[in-house]
């Protein structure tokens, strides 16, 4: 099945793309005031930057104008070559972020409009996917792409979001609606969606859909609370266990990185809230569908949605921690130094601080692929569902190495 089917996203950001450029093209002669014209040409400017940098996502070199496109133009349409895609797409970034660029930030009832932080971000991403392997033709540098992640880090625009009552930090980014971490967001009215998610034959999905689930490879992914590692690797299908870590096969979700549970509902998860009540879920019936596995994240576990319910769930798109993430990576592989690996890690320690692992990593028991390869699994964890690992796992060229054993 086509996953994109009905909005493919060279169809859809191509019209997204159009609409801006007319936008751009007659505003002036709009009844906005001089201020309202300004404002929102730096606006539109900015999403048509955004479609951008998704299809080059998608797609690498892509059609690239600042003009209203004539779809039946055939003959004269040409995709640019990688680099001049990716330079466009930055430079028109780089036009928003200086000094007569996007604000830093606005009042309450603007919330989510563009900003300088947004454009640097977005920026900071198209040059780490140029960087990467499957684009590394783009002429783009692993230090340009740690440098533009370091701008942003250095504007201290962003911070990492600390729940108010001290736990459940992580999942609380994902249903608070403005916190310090979220950079850009899909905002919705609050809901009760992603109860979809949960077991179609449970009570407490409404929908009695079945929709995203979690692999067990994914849930191998996550460390012990500790920070040790309890699977290393696989002999086939069947896991490596790592005795010193402390995991119980027969207990697999005790002391585990406090992002799993806040994650992915498993057999014995401590879920739904029921007439105030929180319950455990036997999730071993024969009738349990898809992996056994079911999405939690942008649920709030303090809502009871039998009960209607609804809260904020407000879909992703730029968070401080990807930031640090990418800061880590395009750093580790733009200086093989002992000192780029402590600055690597120090940015990895800080995600894993806030999720809860008692333990920081130490950049000394590393090298440079080693630390890539942690690197990468932190992104999975920290990241997941969040429309990542698709396009990873693509620009690292290593689909074909961690797509090739059944689900």
């Amino acid at each position: 099945t086509n996953p994109v089917s009905k909005t493919h996203p060279w169809t859809w950001f191509y019209k997204a793309i159009n609409n801006a450029n007319t936008f751009l093209a007659n505003v002036d002669s709009s009844p906005l005031t001089d201020a309202e014209k300004e404002s929102s040409k730096k606006e539109a400017r900015f999403l048509r930057a955004y479609y951008y940098h998704q299809l080059f996502r998608w797609f690498g070199p892509l059609v690239i104008s600042t003009e209203e496109l004539d779809p039946f133009a055939f003959e004269t349409t040409e995709r640019a070559d990688l680099a001049t895609t990716v330079k466009f797409i930055v430079d028109e970034f780089d036009a928003l972020i200086g000094p007569d660029g996007l604000p830093d930030s606005y009042n309450a009832a603007n919330y989510g409009r563009a900003t300088r932080g947004m454009a640097m971000a977005f920026k900071a991403r198209t040059l780490l996917y140029a960087a990467s392997e499957l684009h590394k033709e783009s002429g783009v540098t692993w230090a340009e792409a740690a440098k533009a992640a370091k701008d942003l880090i250095d504007t201290n625009l962003y911070a990492l979001h600390y729940d108010d009552n001290g736990d459940r930090n992580y999942a609380r980014v994902f249903n608070t609606r403005v916190n310090k971490e979220i950079i850009l967001s899909y905002l919705c009215g609050d809901s009760d969606a992603m109860m979809r998610c949960f077991p179609a034959w449970s009570p407490w999905n409404s929908n009695k859909e079945l929709f995203t689930c979690a692999t067990q490879w994914l849930v191998d992914s996550y460390d012990m609370l500790d920070g040790s590692e309890p699977i290393t690797g696989y002999n086939g299908l069947q896991p490596i266990i790592n005795p010193e870590s402390g995991y119980d096969e027969q207990n697999p979700y005790a002391n585990r990185d406090p992002r799993l549970d806040q994650t992915i509902l498993h057999h014995n998860s401590v879920w739904p809230l029921v007439d105030g009540t929180p319950r455990k879920l036997d999730l071993t019936e024969p009738q349990k569908m898809g992996s056994g596995y079911f999405l939690l994240k942008w649920l709030d576990n303090r809502v009871d949605y039998q009960k209607g319910g609804k809260s904020q769930q407000n879909f992703t798109l730029m968070r401080y921690a990807e930031v640090l993430l990418n800061y880590a990576e395009a750093i580790n592989e733009a200086e093989n130094t002992n000192e780029g690996r402590v600055k690597a890690v120090a940015a990895l320690n800080e995600i894993r601080k806030r999720a809860g692992i008692t333990k920081d990593l130490d950049a000394g028991k590393f090298n440079q692929s080693t630390l890539r390869d942690r690197i990468r699994k932190e992104r999975r964890v920290e990241l997941c569902f969040e429309e990542h690992r698709f396009f990873d796992i693509r620009r690292w060229k290593i689909a074909k190495d961690v797509m090739n054993r059944p689900a």
